[in-house]
C-alpha cells in the first residue's frame, strides 16, 4: 500500500502560517495552537559584507597592498569610502573622506571595487539601496 503524503498549508489574516508535512493520513494529529502557528515577521537588517564582520577583515587584508611611498613616509590611518550597497548586493563607490595620501585612497577604492556583492540591506523583509562608509585602514 503506498502512503499519501500530505503538505498542509494555511495562511490566516493575522499573517500566520501553519505548515505541516506528513508521512500518512494516520498519522495526522491534532496540534495546540501555540505550535503549530509561526508568526511571519518581516526582516530589517543593514548591509553585510558575505560572511561577517571577520570575512571583511581577512578580505581587507589578503587584498591590500600597502602603498610603498605611504608605508616609507609612515602613513598610517583609515580611508573611509562612501558607497552605497544597492538592492542587488553590488557596491557603488561614491566618495572618499581622509586626508591620507593619495596612493593610500587609490589602494582604497581599488581593494572597495574588489569587493564581492554584499548581502543588501533589508527593510520589511525587501532589499533596499543603502549608504554606507566603507573604512579602509592602513597601519604598518
Amino acid at each position: 500500500m503506498k502512503k499519501l503524503i500530505i503538505t498542509l498549508a494555511l495562511i490566516t489574516q493575522g499573517g500566520w502560517v501553519i505548515a505541516q508535512d506528513f508521512a500518512s493520513v494516520s498519522e495526522i494529529q491534532m496540534m495546540s495552537e501555540r505550535e503549530t502557528l509561526v508568526p511571519v515577521v518581516p526582516q530589517t537588517r543593514p548591509p553585510t559584507f558575505p560572511g561577517g564582520a571577520q570575512a571583511y577583515v581577512k578580505f581587507v587584508s589578503e587584498t591590500a597592498r600597502y602603498p610603498r611611498r605611504a608605508f616609507y613616509e609612515g602613513i598610517e590611518g583609515t580611508v573611509y569610502v562612501g558607497a552605497y550597497i544597492l538592492s542587488t548586493g553590488k557596491v557603488q563607490i561614491l566618495k572618499l573622506e581622509s586626508n591620507l595620501s593619495a596612493d593610500c585612497q587609490e589602494e582604497a577604492i581599488r581593494i572597495v571595487s574588489l569587493m564581492p556583492h554584499w548581502l543588501p540591506a533589508l527593510q520589511e523583509s525587501v532589499p533596499v539601496r543603502r549608504k554606507i562608509l566603507i573604512p579602509v585602514t592602513f597601519k604598518r
